[in-house]
């Protein structure tokens, strides 16, 4: 596959919308870094998500950092069908992921620290409130 970066326009974000909808996996901005993107109903988009990560899907997360485009790219640029360009959020790591299935735990420190997380809701008593 090609690699093919495209350009945030309308007409560029329609097509890159169809591209998921169908079932296709993208590197696109989010709130934090880039992220793979898909339609998490499509069963084959999650599939292939892991496969570009090399995780087998019974692993919880995809994991990785995608921080910026010339990361993105040289990590998984050509696996996906497109890499829309744009830039963080204005953080430095990934999404902070907590595991709420038992006793809460953070599976992957990002830039939400527990003490953060204790002030909406404490859920880790042993991290002081920031």
């Amino acid at each position: 596959m090609a690699l093919r970066v495209l350009e945030g326009t309308e007409e560029n974000l329609v097509m890159a919308a169809a591209c998921i909808l169908a079932g296709g996996v993208i590197v696109a901005p989010s709130d934090t870094n880039l992220a793979l993107t898909l339609n998490p109903w499509v069963d084959a988009a999650i599939d292939r998500a892991f496969a570009i990560k090399k995780r087998p899907a019974d692993s919880g997360q995809a994991g990785g950092t995608l921080v910026d485009l010339a990361a993105a790219v040289r990590q998984v640029g050509v696996t996906v069908d497109y890499v829309l360009r744009g830039a963080a959020a204005g953080t430095s790591k990934s999404s902070t992921i907590v595991d709420l299935t038992g006793r809460p735990r953070i599976l992957r420190q990002g830039d939400i620290t527990a003490a953060r997380l204790n002030a909406v809701a404490n859920v880790f008593p042993a991290m002081p409130v920031e």
